[in-house]
């Protein structure tokens, strides 16, 4: 008996992602895009190059593809976007039925909203770039961009004020890139430059 381990919502979610051709692990070799079969996928590389895979899906098939060395040799050239993803497409251009095949259906209860492009969380006043994206009513957060924050600052931007602190003059209201103490330690340990507080 079929069971449903994700809802509608999310499963079209996912594989409306998985059909874009606008990322990372699209072949560097792609020759001919716009003839790409209709399907999501998705690639795979093991550390140190020893293997590489691919696993496409529509509505009716599902198709893994796996390539490296039987004795585990690693290779350089060995990766799942450019040896595994061109193996796979050959396997779903076999099969006539993918052309013009519209088989992602939007489901009924899936909403569209804009979105902050830096964070993907609703847009606060200081977001400049939005995109629509697809929430589920009820189950995606409804949390508000905070990938900006208004520090009060003097006027040469030397000294941070806390609301507690602030002086009865000289000082005025910018915006700053609010990264977490995480990244903060990544930058300063790798010295990348970052527009600090």
């Amino acid at each position: 008996t079929p069971v449903q381990l994700i809802s509608q919502n999310s499963a079209f979610m996912v594989s409306h992602i998985l059909t874009q051709m606008e990322r990372a692990d699209v072949p560097a070799n792609l020759d001919d895009a716009e003839h790409f079969p209709k399907i999501a996928w998705k690639t795979g590389t093991s550390y140190g190059h020893h293997d590489g895979w691919c696993v496409g899906y529509n509505d009716k098939y599902t198709v893994g593809v796996w390539v490296g060395n039987f004795n585990a040799t690693e290779s350089q050239e060995l990766n799942g976007a450019s040896c595994a993803v061109p193996l796979m497409t050959q396997i779903f251009s076999t099969l006539s039925f993918y052309n013009d095949y519209n088989w992602l259906k939007f489901p009924p209860h899936l909403g569209m909203r804009w979105v902050c492009s830096e964070t993907g969380k609703i847009p606060s006043n200081w977001c400049i770039a939005l995109i629509p994206d697809y929430y589920i009513p009820n189950v995606s957060s409804n949390e508000v961009c905070d990938h900006m924050k208004m520090v009060y600052v003097n006027s040469k931007e030397t000294m941070s004020y806390c609301r507690s602190c602030l002086p009865k003059a000289g000082y005025k209201e910018k915006l700053y890139p609010n990264y977490s103490p995480q990244m903060i330690a990544y930058f300063d340990l790798y010295k990348i430059q970052y527009r600090k507080i």
